[in-house]
């Protein structure tokens, strides 16, 4: 094995409104440089984490991260327990789910409550943070638009400390990655990422972690490799290139173990373990 050392530089986050429930103001701020260590090593494909669907790190409803399909009224904010469980999600005629006290879920929805939805390759569905409170839902404001079609453009979600990460490489934005509240449903960050299909990502203590995977898609132009996106920061760095492909990411700590086959094309029988760990 080998390391190596490196620094990203975050730059500085942008002035933005979260759409929360508050519409909470996050500062503009310069956040410190984060300095890394490198350590490769050789390891097995059975030592790989995760499931054949998380190596594949699509964020596919109902496959990685759990989504609440509901036509919702873009002018409704609200809906008691009782209503909501009466409440029918067009077109399937079912209930919407009712989160547990102190929960929370995220919703999606196709953009303006528009049934059928659009398959043609454009933006079809925007999410929406819901939280409960006591007996009433409180349901936000649009966080990302999406289009759930095939090519993999759906978003791929990580949850640590407090944080929701949320990735699309196609949004009514661009490419980018927002950071919300668990609790709150406001959008603490707002982050431009490399415009990557289908990728594995993670997320630590230090901030959100992509890299693209074998089934990924992606223009010419892409810069490829390992990518971070810093607390507070509104652009991604680069922090290995490389033109393999990623199977999987796992967060230890401030730590962030990437395990990948470096060489294209990928081959599972030859996997190295890259790991990314902070040094100041």
């Amino acid at each position: 094995m080998h390391l190596i050392a490196l620094v990203v530089v975050a730059s500085a986050a942008l002035d933005a409104s979260g759409p929360g429930y508050a519409a909470a103001q996050f500062q503009t701020r310069n956040p410190s440089p984060v300095h890394f260590a490198i350590e490769t090593s050789k390891t097995t494909w059975t030592k790989v984490p995760g499931s054949p669907a998380a190596r594949i790190g699509q964020g596919y409803p109902g496959e990685e991260y759990r989504l609440e399909l509901c036509g919702w009224p873009s002018n409704r904010t609200s809906i008691t327990v009782a209503e909501a469980k009466a409440f029918r999600c067009s077109p399937y005629a079912v209930g919407l789910s009712v989160p547990a006290p102190g929960s929370f879920e995220v919703l999606s929805s196709p953009i303006g409550d528009k049934w059928p939805e659009s398959q043609n390759g454009g933006l079809s569905r925007e999410l929406r943070f819901v939280k409960r409170e006591g007996n009433v839902l409180e349901v936000g404001p649009n966080l990302m638009e999406y289009g759930d079609y095939s090519g993999g453009a759906r978003p791929s979600f990580d949850e640590t400390g407090g944080s929701l990460w949320i990735f699309d490489y196609r949004t009514e934005r661009g490419p980018e990655a927002i950071r919300v509240s668990t609790s709150s449903g406001e959008i603490l960050q707002r982050t431009r990422m490399p415009p990557i299909s289908r990728p594995i990502v993670g997320a630590n203590a230090l901030g959100f972690w992509l890299a693209q995977d074998s089934t990924s898609e992606y223009p010419s132009t892409a810069r490829l490799g390992v990518w971070f996106a810093p607390l507070g920061a509104s652009k991604s760095e680069l922090v290995k290139a490389t033109d393999g492909s990623a199977w999987a990411m796992r967060a230890d700590g401030t730590a962030m173990d990437v395990f990948i086959s470096p060489n294209w094309p990928a081959q599972r029988s030859v996997v190295d373990l890259w790991r990314f760990t902070p040094t100041s």
